[in-house]
């Protein structure tokens, strides 16, 4: 945050394309990693045979991978364009805001996940944590005010 702060107001959206840019460098690098560790696994495991019967074919389950994978897609895709417009959001409050202000709000985002947590999957909420959001959204409220 405090980078992206630093940068000049004329950059544009250039200090957002390379956070994204460093931030898939790293994961492409601990993914990479991670994949070369398990196929060292699997080459080892693969010195002693392993008898699997075959899968039968099934039309049907074929259908609900595909339907799987179109609603996953649409899924990727909608939280690609929220995390585009959370993170240019994110850049108009830096230009135009506090840092403290934004870092703070922005810092938030566990609320988000409870409120959703609680909407879509029905998950109770319990009392310290109504607390929790309560006293972090008045915080933010009274350091915005300052």
């Amino acid at each position: 945050m405090i980078l992206i702060d630093q940068t000049p107001a004329d950059s544009g959206l250039v200090p957002l394309v390379m956070n994204r840019a460093v931030n898939g460098g790293i994961m492409f690098a601990v993914v990479g990693l991670i994949a070369l560790r398990a196929l060292r696994r699997r080459r080892a495991q693969a010195a002693v045979p392993v008898l699997v019967p075959a899968a039968p074919s099934n039309v049907e389950a074929d259908a609900v991978d595909r339907a799987a994978l179109a609603t996953g897609v649409k899924l990727a895709v909608a939280c690609g364009v929220i995390d585009v417009t959370a993170n240019f959001l994110l850049l108009l409050g830096l230009r135009l805001g506090d840092l403290s202000v934004v870092s703070v709000l922005t810092a938030m985002y566990p609320a988000g996940t409870i409120l959703l947590a609680a909407v879509v999957l029905k998950e109770r909420i319990a009392p310290v944590q109504w607390l929790g959001l309560a006293l972090a959204l008045t915080a933010a409220g009274m350091l915005a005010i300052a």
